[in-house]
């Protein structure tokens, strides 16, 4: 099958959105490793970005959320990648002491 590239659209990812019970280790994380800062946050929530974007990376942290020790079962995103210019190992050192890095 062949697609005239003209009228395909190629929008960019804007944003991801994630929902966490662990919202302050999520920012310093995402901060430390992507270099987000945190535009907006209020008890439930924070938009973060590492850019002129009002937010790139947006938790939620709702009370009642937890881990889900069956979440290998279920649907839902199972990742999001970024490419880096440098290598992970600067970032895996620069992440060490983040209680949210360990394995």
């Amino acid at each position: 099958m062949t697609t005239n590239s003209a009228t395909i659209v190629r929008p960019s990812l804007h944003h991801v959105t994630i929902k966490t019970s662990r919202l302050d280790e999520m920012i310093e994380w995402y901060g430390l490793v992507l270099g987000t800062q945190v535009q907006f946050r209020n008890a439930v929530a924070a938009w973060t970005s590492n850019d002129e974007a009002n937010h790139r990376i947006a938790f939620l942290a709702m009370p009642g959320l937890g881990d889900d020790a069956d979440k290998i079962r279920h649907n839902g995103m199972h990742h999001c990648a970024f490419e880096y210019a440098v290598s992970w190992r600067i970032h895996t050192k620069r992440t060490a002491d983040i209680p949210a890095c360990r394995g």
